[in-house]
This record gives structure tokens, C-alpha cells and sequence, in this order.
């Protein structure tokens, strides 16, 4: 029996022209760079004043203004991170991004003051100025800064690094997207973008795939030199920094900063080694289905079968709406306003950087997305996605800019559930030939959250070890990099891919370290929300309540208070993951009846 993607059935369920705008509007942000360089150079002024009134004391006025400045400041970074997504070769972008980068400064600096003098308050003067009516909200935040100042060096040294990160850590990050915006892949006669490129490898072609990650690991060889030399540094900046804060564990920082203990995430790997077996099944199960002895890296994500359709961006856009008014009418609402108020970007062109994101602009309550949108069932996901973070961002809009800060595992939440909606949505509506499609694009995504960043997390903390010893050179992380995909895959396929180190770009994201972990946390603790919650009818309000809450409590608070489950303890992990064993059972048994 032949399968096919199942896009025909989702194009006649899903169909009608909406005529959505393909670009998004950045317009009534700034009108142009200029514009935000003009907000960077008062903002630039007004953290100053900031940060000497934070240099005597931490008034509650003070607190506030200090909060509607970083609302500023997020709004010209937000637009900075569009413009290098769409035009990463514009010079005035550049520019922009030499001020923002002074600006981000002033504003740690702020930061750090304000912790700093929180910490020298003694208890009751401390408790008093939590109870200050203009501080809502702000409690949480406030206890946490205090916290953080008294793991970090004196207020000299910790503004010296801070300084020296502008141009100095900060910029790798900016140096690696201009090399990837550069390089070009030439496939069939066409130069292609690495993002353009990386959508051939989920076509259902074999050949195409296998060619164009051939193609792909040449051009990331080329680069692997220089991108070696940047994340080499990059890692041994955070090592010397930590070293000197007294630090001993890497992941001390990233806990910290997804205020999260560590027996939570020790709990997470464990469950995830205890159910790898499910995984390691529907793998093989895959291969059998493509007549292949083992899947090869390019068919885990690779669609079932061969088709040529496509969903329009109409189309996939419709069928997010409705899965979304099934389940969270309020989401489909927002979702609908988003996508016809141009806040997307989803044009397929050259010359945009590679992969999707959504970000925030708190000022004007709004959001933009970015992805490059070509017609896959993956795409569809990847829309439903941003805008399931675009509708966490309303959620918390109404809260002071400092209690919008959820941190990166949470606000994997919403976007994975907007995921699951969308995926189980499609399963349910088609016919039964058709669901096995649709159940591995599912489990798909369980493998890339369970297994292929499970790899990235132990890549990362290999490499770390090795790199307290000196540096690490290209050949070395390609080692590594298998090493770890072995283990995180138990061995299930028959090659490997050596230089997902110079193209997965999470690597060399200087804001956040060991970009990799929250992801299989939002995911599961999503699945978890998910399943418990699946036939509530109260399921939209409570999910809002929960992602509104999301920035005031540590995860573990969290998910105490919502979902009534201990984190740092195996059993919830493992029920989430338990939770798709009717799929994957569901794939092996028409796996088996396809071949019979």
C-alpha cells in the first residue's frame, strides 16, 4: 500500500484563499534603523540616570522607571532581531546592532545595580519595599534579583565583564549569523540560502535529501575553521567568567537562569533513558516502512511515501484556525489578528537567515514570527508554533515588563501545545489510511525533542569538559557531535551527522547558554498539561492561568501549584512520555499490516 503526505486531504479540508499578507510590518514599530537608533541613544541615557539612582538605592520609583526603560529596550532589540532575520546583509542593520549592543550594556549593568543594592537591604527594609503598591507583581522578581547578586563578584568586576562583553562575547553571535547569511548552497543550478536549503531535507524525495545534506555538510566543512574559533571562545569566556564567580558546574548558570534545580533535569534524563526503547521501536519501524535497513539521518524527519502537493500558506494558516477554535477559541482569535495583521514573516526568498522565531514588543503589545514557508505539513507546525509563543506574550501582556520574563523552558509551553493541537487536530480528521502520515509527523517531533537534543545537551556538556583543558578543534567536536547522537539515538541509525555543531545555531546564541534542555522540558511538561487536561472543559482557561503565572514562580513552584506534580521526581516525565505510546503503537501495527 502506497502513503502519501495526506497534504491532498488537508488542502480540500482546509481550503479557501484568505489572501494573507507574506511579509510582515515592521513599519508602526520604527519607521526605519534610524528610528531605533535614535530610541537606543535616549534609552542609552535614561539607563545611565538608572543605574546612578540604583547606585544610592532601589526606590520603588525607581524600580518602575527602570522597568518601562527595559520595555524599550526590548522593543528596539525585538526589531533589531527582525531586521538581521530578513535583511541580514543591510549595512544600516549593522549598524543598528553596534548600538544596540552599547545599549544592552547599560542595561545589565542596571540590572546588576539593581540586584546589588536589593542585597544590602537587611530583611525588613527589603520586605517594606515589596509591599509597595507600585511594585505588583514584582515581588518574585525582586526576591530573585536579590538571590542572583549574591552568586555574582563585586560590583567592579561584574561591570568590568559586562563591558567587555559588548565587543567581545556578545559580537560572536552577530559574527556567526553574518557568515551563515553569506553562505550559499548551489542545488540544480540554483544558489539557495542555508534556510532554503534545509527545507529540502524534509522532502519526500530520498534522493533529494541525501543530496542536499551532502551538499550542506561541504559547505558547513568550509566553514568549520572559523566556526570552530568562535565557539571555542565563546565557551572559554563563560568558562573563565564562571571560574571567577566560583562556579564549578556549567549548567549552574542555565539552571539558574530557567529557574529550575537540577534534580529536575536530572529526573527528565532519566525518564527519557527509561522510554528510549518506545523511540528506538518506531525508528525501526520507520525504516522497515521505507524499505531501508536503517533510517540515515536525512529520513528520521523525512514524510512518509511521495507527493507532490503542498499546502498554500492560506491553507496551512486555516488550518491552524480551526484545530485552534476546537480547543482554545481565544487562541484562534489572536492567532487570526496576527496573521492578517502582517505580524508574520513567511516569505520564501534568498538572503533570509534560517529557521523560525517569534518575539515580543511590549510597548505596542504586539508580536512578530519568522519562518520560511514552503508547503510542508512541517511548516504548518512551525507557524502553529511561534504563534502559540505569540499568544504567551499576550497572556502576560498586561503585567509589568519585569513579570513578563518567563524563562526559556516555560515558554516552550504554549507553542508546543499550539503543536500538539494542530497535529492531532489533522489526525482526527483523517481517514484511517491516512493517520499513519500524520502519527509519524508527530512522533517526529518526540524524537527531535527526546533524542536530538538530548544529543545537543551532551555535545555541549563534552565539550565544555574538554574545552577547561584547551582548545577544541573542528575534527574533535565532529567526534564528539557523533559521540553524542549515538548515544541520544541508542544507535538506532546508520549515519550521523558530524558537523551539526557548525549548523545548528542554537550553539552560538550569547544570551543564553546550553540552548537546548528547556526545549525537551516545554515539550514534556506541555504533553503532561496536554494529556491531563485533554478532555477538561475548562482546558483554555487553565492553560491561560498557567502561562500568566509562568514568569512569577520557579518551575517547580509552578507546576506544584497548577498541576498539582513534583518535577524533580520521574513519574511525571514518564506518564507524559507514556502518553504517546497509543501512537506509537498505532504506527507499528500499520507499519506491519503495509508490508503484509
Amino acid at each position: 500500500m502506497k502513503y502519501f503526505l495526506a497534504l491532498t486531504l488537508m488542502a480540500s479540508l482546509y481550503g479557501g484563499e484568505m489572501n494573507l499578507p507574506r511579509t510582515w510590518q515592521l513599519k508602526s514599530i520604527y519607521a526605519s534603523p534610524q528610528a531605533a537608533e535614535e530610541d537606543c541613544e535616549r534609552l542609552k541615557k535614561e539607563f545611565a540616570a538608572i543605574s546612578a539612582l540604583l547606585e544610592r538605592e532601589a526606590t520603588a520609583s525607581t524600580i518602575v522607571r527602570f522597568d518601562h526603560a527595559t520595555a524599550a529596550y526590548k522593543q528596539v532589540e525585538a526589531y533589531l532581531s527582525c531586521r538581521l532575520a530578513d535583511s541580514p546583509q543591510d549595512p544600516s542593520v549593522h549598524a543598528l546592532q553596534a548600538r544596540s549592543s552599547l545599549l544592552a550594556a547599560e542595561g545589565e549593568k542596571a540590572l546588576f545595580l539593581l540586584g546589588y543594592t536589593l542585597s544590602l537591604l537587611d530583611a525588613p527594609r527589603f520586605e517594606a519595599l515589596l509591599k509597595d503598591p507600585k511594585l505588583a507583581n514584582l515581588s518574585f522578581f525582586l526576591r530573585e534579583r536579590r538571590h542572583i547578586s549574591s552568586e555574582l563578584l563585586d560590583k567592579g568586576r561584574e561591570k568590568l565583564i559586562s563591558a567587555l562583553s559588548v565587543d567581545g562575547y556578545h559580537s560572536y553571535w552577530s559574527l556567526y549569523r553574518l557568515i551563515v547569511s553569506k553562505m550559499q548552497i548551489t542545488y540544480e543550478g540554483k544558489k539557495l540560502s542555508v534556510g532554503q536549503a534545509d527545507n529540502l531535507l524534509t522532502s519526500p524525495d530520498r534522493a533529494v535529501r541525501q543530496e542536499a545534506f551532502s551538499l550542506l555538510n561541504a559547505a558547513w566543512a568550509e566553514q568549520a575553521d572559523l566556526l570552530a574559533q568562535i565557539l571555542n571562545y565563546m565557551a572559554g569566556f563563560r568558562l573563565q567568567v564562571f571560574a571567577e564567580r566560583g562556579w564549578n558546574d556549567v549548567l549552574h548558570e542555565p539552571l539558574l537562569n530557567n529557574r529550575m534545580q537540577k534534580s529536575t533535569l536530572d529526573a527528565i534524563w532519566k525518564a527519557i533513558e527509561n522510554k528510549r526503547h518506545l523511540l528506538v521501536r518506531y525508528l525501526e519501524d520507520k525504516a522497515r516502512l521505507l524499505g531501508v535497513e536503517k533510517l540515515s539521518w536525512t529520513d528520521v524527519y523525512a514524510p512518509i511515501g511521495t507527493t507532490h502537493t503542498t499546502l498554500s500558506y492560506d491553507e496551512g494558516a486555516t488550518m491552524v484556525l480551526d484545530t485552534f477554535k476546537q480547543r482554545h477559541p481565544q487562541m484562534a482569535a489572536f492567532a487570526k489578528t496576527a496573521l492578517e495583521k502582517g505580524w508574520i514573516e513567511s516569505e520564501d526568498r534568498p538572503g533570509k537567515q534560517a529557521g523560525g522565531f517569534c518575539t515580543s514588543f511590549p510597548l505596542t503589545g504586539e508580536s512578530r514570527i519568522f519562518l520560511t514557508y514552503n508547503g510542508t505539513l512541517d511548516n504548518v507546525s512551525t507557524l502553529a508554533h511561534e504563534l502559540g509563543h505569540a499568544y504567551h506574550n499576550e497572556c502576560v501582556r498586561s503585567l509589568p515588563f519585569f513579570a513578563q520574563d518567563y524563562k526559556m523552558n516555560v515558554a516552550e509551553t504554549a507553542s508546543t501545545l499550539a503543536e500538539m493541537m494542530v497535529i492531532d487536530g489533522a489526525i482526527s480528521k483523517a481517514a484511517e489510511d491516512e493517520k499513519l502520515v500524520l502519527i509519524d509527523d508527530k512522533l517526529q517531533r518526540a524524537v527531535a525533542f527526546l533524542m536530538n537534543i538530548y544529543a545537543r545537551f551532551l555535545f555541549e556538556t563534552a565539550f565544555y569538559a574538554e574545552r577547561k583543558n584547551g582548545f577544541v578543534p573542528p575534527e574533535r567536536l565532529s567526534q564528539l557531535m557523533v559521540e553524542a547522537q549515538q548515544k541520544a539515538f541508542g544507535n538506532a541509525l546508520a549515519d550521523w551527522n558530524p558537523y551539526f555543531w557548525a549548523s545548528k545555531l542554537h550553539f552560538y546564541i550569547t544570551d543564553v547558554q546550553f540552548y537546548n534542555f528547556p526545549y525537551t522540558f516545554g515539550f514534556l511538561l506541555s504533553l503532561g498539561i496536554y494529556t491531563r487536561s485533554a478532555r477538561d472543559s475548562d482546558f483554555a482557561h487553565k492553560v491561560d492561568l498557567f502561562l500568566k503565572d509562568s514568569a512569577l514562580f520557579t518551575v517547580e513552584e509552578l507546576a506544584k501549584k497548577h498541576l498539582g506534580v513534583d518535577l524533580t521526581k520521574t513519574d511525571f516525565w514518564e506518564s507524559a512520555i507514556d502518553s504517546l505510546i497509543p501512537d506509537f503503537e498505532t504506527y507499528s501495527k500499520q507499519t506491519v499490516r503495509t508490508q503484509s
